[in-house]
């Protein structure tokens, strides 16, 4: 494995100007990594198909209000498999973490979708316990990263404070000696806990829209959150990548209330929400009590790309030799490495698309959201019950369906192979929330206007 040189891998994939305000603000936007999806207009069309397919399917049953528009029925839409293995994405993240891991993976998590104009969206707080963090620097290399799927504005958008994470330890216990205390597995920020008297110190919390196509990279010890009320759609997919230790089993935050890379390994084949958070809190409270049948494999894209998504290890040949290629001292030849593994992900989403919605209407028959498309027909109750279309027409437990999607996975993993039989010689040349709380105040984003 070669070295990791931070600065080098962002000057690579990003620029230094990006490392620059890495650097200085704990945080950065990067255009373009996800343009070569969202700037296809056949893939884009896939992509906005996958959200509303999701959303259709989705409905609370109470406290709605709560829900701070998190698409939380939505873990392995091939969108998201695309973004979780992502080479220049993921070689970016590894350069901005502090012990700079290359052996990642990533954690199961929902996406945001905000579904209507003035929803509630607002909270702030902090993806780790501030106490364990500054005592023990637990969750220090848990970096978080976002993908926005549509061009963000001041008004919808991550706000946060910039350059926190140079200040965090003091402002710990500058609260420790106002009488506050943190035992929880994330740190939820109220108006008490970061005060007018700290904002004036450290920072207000200022909006950072991304652009549509571009990744937002923040440390954890950031404070951040989200504007108060949805102005329009919103949609960001999340990674969570987080790092295995040496015994390839372990994960950053290793505990008894932490999953482990063979329990990731089990959600990832079999489309399965984990019980946790990265952070080893429980994701009990914000699962929607059944696992979402209608998915499909994406078809092999790399390596690496297995190995984020916890199907080999990253001690394995034929992924070392493709690190080898993204990480090595050759620009050039990690450019080319990238155009291939590009072309073969436009390909899999392409083969598997169809998989999709073939597999949802033969599981969802009359409630299918692709077949009311088709034939114009209203939507079955949106209220939860059982005439909801949130059930499938089997048991809505997702395990026939699960042999279903593997199935089909594998038809279609069969069917790239084959379009890249035929094809060889040219192949050769992608908040945060389960832990979130509503903001009780919307005071603190309205000062940054």
């Amino acid at each position: 494995m070669p070295s990791i040189v931070p600065q080098e891998i962002f000057e690579r994939f990003a620029s230094r100007n990006d490392w620059k305000s890495y650097m200085t603000d704990g945080t950065v936007n990067i255009d373009g990594i996800f343009d070569y999806i969202l700037d296809d207009a056949e893939l884009e069309s896939y992509v906005q198909q996958e959200f509303a397919m999701y959303q259709w399917h989705y409905h609370e049953k109470g406290n709605s209000g709560k829900n701070l528009g998190w698409q939380r029925n939505m873990w392995f839409s091939l969108i998201q498999q695309i973004t979780r293995q992502d080479l220049p994405y993921y070689a970016l993240m590894v350069a901005a973490r502090p012990d700079n891991n290359h052996r990642l993976i990533s954690f199961p998590y929902y996406t945001k979708n905000t579904s209507r104009e003035g929803e509630s969206t607002g909270f702030r707080h902090m993806d780790l316990n501030i106490r364990k963090f500054v005592e023990t620097g637990a969750g220090a290399n848990i970096v978080q990263g976002a993908l926005s799927i549509l061009e963000e504005n001041r008004d919808n958008c991550r706000i946060l404070v910039k350059g926190f994470h140079r200040v965090a330890k003091q402002w710990y216990r500058n609260v420790l000696a106002r009488g506050h205390r943190f035992n929880d597995d994330t740190t939820n920020i109220t108006d008490a806990v970061y005060n007018a008297a700290d904002k004036a110190k450290y920072g207000k919390l200022v909006p950072v829209p991304c652009n549509k196509g571009g990744i937002r990279i923040t440390r954890p010890e950031i404070i951040h959150g989200a504007t108060p009320k949805a102005v329009g759609r919103r949609q960001a997919v999340f990674n969570w990548w987080v790092g295995i230790r040496p015994n390839h089993q372990d994960l950053d935050n290793a505990g008894p209330k932490n999953e482990t890379w063979s329990d990731l390994s089990q959600h990832h084949r079999d489309h399965t929400a984990p019980k946790g958070t990265t952070s080893g809190r429980s994701a009990n409270a914000y699962s929607t009590g059944k696992d979402f049948p209608a998915t499909v494999h994406l078809p092999w894209i790399s390596n690496i790309g297995d190995a984020l998504q916890v199907k080999q290890r990253w001690d394995s040949p034929p992924v070392v030799l493709e690190l080898q290629k993204l990480f090595g001292p050759d620009d050039e030849v990690a450019y080319q490495f990238i155009r291939e593994v590009h072309k073969r992900t436009v390909s899999a989403y392409k083969i598997a698309f169809p998989q999709v919605v073939e597999l949802k209407k033969a599981l969802f028959g009359r409630k299918s959201y692709f077949l009311c498309q088709e034939q114009d027909w209203d939507g079955p109750d949106a209220d939860g019950s059982d005439a909801s279309e949130i059930d499938s027409e089997g048991d809505g437990s997702g395990s026939e369906s699960s042999d279903a999607a593997i199935a089909l996975g594998i038809q279609a993993e069969e069917e790239a192979s084959e379009e890249d039989d035929g094809d060889s010689e040219e192949v050769e040349e992608e908040e945060m929330g389960p832990q979130d709380e509503e903001s009780d105040s919307e005071d603190e984003y309205m000062e940054t206007q």
